[in-house]
């Protein structure tokens, strides 16, 4: 294999009744609709890797896996930091040739404090899994890095308007541990990607994502497309009746490692006769599709 499809989805409170013996005291479980939508968009993307965010502990991904995607991949996961039970995962077509490596940062700390008396310690509010690509002799050949940063919320004190600083300092432990990873690799690609909850892009960034680009040779796949800005759509937020396109969801690579990359684009979903959904038009439109985001893949050269 010369190429591997990398898929990038934040599964939106991705929690399945039928996985639990006890299942969680919450109302927003999958139907059995959203789930055979989503297996429709697992088969028409057919990733060898899914960076997933927003899973509602993993039994609902072994159960999904199972269930609806015929065991055909395997599951990396490590419990995460969230209050709310949505974890981040890889899962990893079985029969690839390749060896895989998984890691977990959720017990470093942030560099953070919400005001100058602030004592505590804080941690990443999910996780940011680490998956290595390795080949069957050992040679390292690709680095994933799956994150989910802290939301555009307010926290309780007043303190950090629309979280901010926090999601800066999660940002910040990414690429210190980015860094070192590419001090150990220096030759091979290592790609930053998740759902990093505001405007990562180059264009009109938001403050607390612009270090990314003062500081290292990251480029998120789609601009390295040169897709136009609308193609780039992942989310869509509503305020009042007016639909605000966003993106949210983002696979950073090196721009030295471009010539590697041969595809990428936004999937869009598909109504039950297999006709592309038009971009939603009220907030009830976005009900109907098996989550708020859309995903993203990315096919790679992984070998030259």
């Amino acid at each position: 294999m010369k190429q591997i499809e990398i898929c990038i989805y934040n599964l939106e409170n991705f929690f399945i009744r039928d996985a639990f013996d006890n299942p969680p005291n919450i109302n927003y479980f999958k139907s059995k609709l959203n789930l055979n939508q989503l297996k429709q968009v697992f088969t028409e993307i057919d990733a060898d890797i899914y960076a997933l965010t927003e899973v509602g502990q993993v039994e609902s991904l072994v159960y999904f896996n199972e269930v609806y995607l015929n065991e055909s991949y395997e599951i990396f996961h490590q419990q995460g930091n969230s209050d709310r039970g949505i974890e981040n995962a890889f899962l990893v077509r079985k029969g690839l040739e390749f060896e895989f490596e998984h890691l977990s940062h959720t017990n470093k700390e942030i560099d953070f404090q919400l005001h100058d008396e602030d004592d505590n310690d804080y941690f990443l509010s999910r996780d940011f899994s680490h998956l290595r690509v390795n080949s069957k002799k050992g040679e390292h050949l690709l680095s994933l890095f799956n994150v989910h940063l802290k939301s555009q919320r307010d926290d309780d004190t007043g303190h950090d308007f629309r979280s901010v600083r926090r999601r800066q300092a999660e940002l910040e432990l990414l690429l210190k541990v980015y860094k070192e990873e590419k001090k150990q690799y220096p030759s091979t690609p290592i790609l930053l990607c998740g759902d990093f909850n505001g405007n990562a892009s180059n264009e009109n960034t938001d403050e607390e994502f612009k270090v990314i680009y003062k500081e290292t040779d990251l480029k998120d796949v789609l601009s390295m497309r040169q897709l136009p800005l609308q193609y780039r759509t992942t989310f869509y937020q509503f305020v009042g009746q007016a639909a605000h396109q966003l993106q949210l969801d983002y696979i950073f690579m090196e721009e030295s490692f471009g010539h590697r990359l041969m595809d990428a684009a936004v999937y869009q979903y598909k109504n039950s006769t297999g006709r592309l959904i038009g971009p939603p038009r009220r907030r009830g439109d976005i009900w109907n599709n098996p989550s708020d985001h859309y995903p993203v893949y990315a096919i790679i050269k992984i070998q030259d």
